[in-house]
């Protein structure tokens, strides 16, 4: 009798948890409706806080819902019932079995304990940030908003980066290879002002002016001469000075997503030798060049070793028709391309302490006029020598194609104003022809020292030389860069 019994007790509980088993499922259904409810306006309105509070009361072991109702009161104003709603999903997170066997819990998990520690950092309780922010990175050490959050706190405790484990350690860029492998992470913001000076030559293939050129203006039957005779001139050396602004914010829309936006002042001095006169015309022109937009990627970022994808986009904001004029030398000497030129490319950043090593490669698409395809390759080292100053080296190699360019050529500038008898003068003086020339490609590589110093927090000034190594002996050159550069960067 008394297996019968115990065993009829046993069903009789069966019968009674089968109800109220589906009743739980349906109300955790119900509740992941209003979840995804609130999902959907994500405007942090008291409409979506309501949201994931019906959600909590129909099934209080959805952890998701805790986190993004400490979100709302957060971004709300109301931190400490974000803090408390955030507490109450961690201790749900821990004593819900069916949560820690769900794939990505880990990830899940962090998420409060990564608000949590924003909060503190916010309102200057940096000892309990850092404990929630180490909790975090304990669950998910690859978690890089936890690392940059933690890393400021210890800033903000002059602590400093000798407190963080290496592997969390903040990686440095490069002062030429300016493009890292690692994106900013969601919210951070890097402003920086850079400074560069240089000289670039380049000769143009032979070429004719035109067809024919006008001699002049009417026919002359005595002189027995055609009104055109056709010209041809031999190769032409151009070289400039160019000194170049860039001012540039990136901003991190995720932690993988960065886009930026670099806007460019220009002033370049072209010389033109004038042989027969020995004279050295410089004519110079100043203004915006054209302005970069960038657009990064990161396809894998785990520890100190992240890979990223990115695209510049060149927009014609500088004026490609800029022009000067000196010793009476009429000089094209234009400030931007006058299309809209696109840049893919690949870059890396790898940290092995105490070093780091970066590189990347690009290539820029034109279509041939005023600036020609660019290849770009560089690797850097990057190795601190102690906690403000930051030793680089360099290999920046650069090919640049052939291009198109306008030129106004000067033909008999030496003639009279008027020639013929004085009786029955022809207007004549010097004739300007205006035509097309290719300049000529060429490459250059580079071995460029550097150094960077943090002058305060999130503040660097950097100063570099790119020194050329191995150039060819015709082609398009550059000559020695110096670069100056002040970063400032806010997480």
């Amino acid at each position: 009798m008394f297996p019968a019994k115990q065993t009829f007790i046993v069903l009789l509980l069966v019968l009674l948890l089968l109800p109220a088993g589906r009743v739980l499922a349906d109300r955790c259904d119900r509740a992941w409706n209003w979840f995804q409810e609130g999902l959907g306006l994500s405007d942090n309105s008291s409409r979506e806080a309501f949201c994931y509070q019906r959600a909590l009361e129909l099934c209080p072991d959805l952890v998701e819902a805790y986190t993004r109702l400490g979100e709302v009161y957060r971004n709300q104003g109301r931190e400490q019932a974000a803090l408390e709603i955030l507490r109450r999903g961690r201790i749900h997170a821990l004593t819900s079995d069916s949560f820690m066997r769900r794939p990505g819990s880990g990830k899940l998990f962090i998420q409060p304990l990564v608000i949590s520690g924003e909060i503190y950092r916010r309102q200057g309780r940096y000892e309990e940030a850092a404990a929630e922010l180490s909790r975090a990175l304990a669950v998910d050490p690859d978690s890089l908003f936890a690392q940059n959050q933690l890393q400021y706190i210890y800033k903000r405790q002059d602590r400093y980066a000798s407190i963080l484990p290496p592997r969390i350690q903040m990686m440095t860029t490069a002062i030429f290879a300016r493009i890292p492998g690692m994106t900013l992470p969601r919210g951070g913001l890097l402003i920086d002002a850079q400074y560069r000076t240089w000289i670039q030559t380049a000769p143009a293939f032979e070429y004719q002016l035109a067809d024919t050129v006008p001699f002049l203006p009417m026919d002359v039957p005595e002189l027995d001469l055609p009104q055109e005779i056709p010209f041809n001139f031999a190769p032409l050396q151009r070289k400039s000075q160019v000194n170049l602004w860039i001012a540039g914010i990136r901003y991190g829309l995720t932690n993988d997503l960065t886009v930026g936006l670099m806007p460019k002042v220009f002033f370049r001095e072209s010389e033109v030798r004038l042989e027969a006169w020995d004279e050295v015309a410089t004519p110079e022109v100043s203004g915006f060049g054209d302005t970069v937009f960038l657009l990064k990627y990161r396809l894998y970022g785990q520890r100190r070793n992240h890979l990223s994808i990115y695209n510049l986009l060149s927009i014609p904001t500088g004026d490609e028709n800029a022009n000067g004029r000196d010793k009476g030398i009429f000089r094209w000497i234009p400030l931007g391309s006058g299309s809209f030129d696109f840049t893919p490319g690949i870059s890396f950043s790898s940290g092995r302490d105490p070093y780091t090593i970066q590189g990347n490669i690009q290539y820029r698409i034109t279509d041939g006029v005023e600036v020609g395809d660019e290849l770009d390759a560089n690797l850097a080292l990057i190795w601190p020598l102690n906690k403000a100053v930051n030793s680089l080296l360099e290999l920046n190699y650069r090919w640049r194609g052939e291009a198109r360019k306008k030129q106004r050529i000067i033909l008999m500038k030496a003639r009279p104003e008027f020639i013929g008898p004085s009786f029955d003068p022809v207007a004549a003086g010097a004739v300007e022809v205006d035509t097309w020339f290719t300049e000529e490609g060429g490459s250059t590589l580079f071995l460029s020292p550097g150094m960077q110093f943090s002058l305060s927090e999130g503040l660097k000034l950097e100063v570099g030389l790119k020194i050329p190594v191995i150039k060819e002996d015709s082609g398009w050159q550059e000559g020695l860069v110096l670069h100056l550069g002040l970063t400032k960067t806010i997480f």
